[in-house]
């Protein structure tokens, strides 16, 4: 027997509303923006042939506009996600040509720590930055690149410079230490105070060793210089006594 009539228009009638969900949730999520326009158009697609050859019961010319809308609602989309891309393209260039401009200043900076944490700062923000353009963003790398290698190569040559020069200043200070230690026992007062004067003034000329050296250094050199003053305070000290008991003795006589 035939099935009831009733109950093959009510299977056709739920084809139809099946589209119509389709395309209503598709527009719902292209306008909230959980649906690529690819996909929006895939939908638009599938319903499109479904209409061609329509085997579903219900307003297909009411369906049709449900497409023709989601069709707008696809393009508007489309349009404003290239005008985001664009946006953002733009945005990147900039900032990495603002990067790649304030790398270009720091080559020169002598504030080494500062300016090399920078360098290190500019990289990782680099890194972050959304790529469109790999020609154009490998020649500002070429030149952030050069900046930096420009700054690390004066660096270097600065803290090798300092080195150079805190040996030599390291040097000298040991040659003026032995100096010192010499004329450490001597009973020359006027001679000894003399020559460690001079010392002194050689020691601020002689450079700085670099630390903990210099601090190790210095408190040899004083040390010298200590004992000297200590055995000639001393020694002034008894000559003092002995001159007040002679004045003594003399007043008494």
């Amino acid at each position: 027997t035939a099935g009831d009539p009733s109950e093959g228009l009510r299977f056709y009638a739920v084809r139809y509303n099946d589209l119509v969900v389709d395309v209503d949730l598709a527009g719902h999520r292209i306008t909230e923006g959980r649906m690529s326009p690819d996909d929006g158009e895939r939908t638009i697609e599938r319903v499109r042939a479904a209409l061609l050859d329509p085997k579903v019961v219900g307003d297909l010319g009411a369906l049709a506009e449900r497409v023709h809308q989601l069709e707008l609602l696809v393009k508007i989309r489309r349009d404003f996600l290239a005008e985001e891309r664009d946006r953002i393209k733009s945005e990147a260039a900039a900032r990495r040509t603002e990067l790649v401009a304030e790398a270009e200043t720091l080559a020169t900076s002598h504030n080494w720590r500062k300016a090399a944490d920078r360098f290190r700062a500019i990289v990782e923000e680099w890194k972050t930055i959304p790529r469109f353009d790999r020609d154009t963003e490998q020649e500002l790398w070429v030149r952030l690149s050069a900046a930096r290698s420009a700054f690390d190569k004066a660096r270097r040559q600065h803290h090798t410079e300092v080195e150079k020069a805190q040996a030599a200043g390291k040097v000298a200070k040991e040659k003026l230490i032995a100096e010192a230690e010499a004329i450490a026992a001597s009973t020359d007062w006027i001679a000894g105070a003399n020559a460690y004067r001079d010392l002194m003034e050689k020691w601020k000329k002689a450079g700085f060793a670099g630390k903990p050296a210099d601090d190790a250094l210095w408190k040899r050199f004083r040390a010298a210089q200590d004992t000297f003053f200590a055995a000639r305070k001393a020694a002034l000290s008894q000559r003092d006594a002995e001159w007040s008991t002679n004045l003594a003795a003399k007043r008494a006589v």
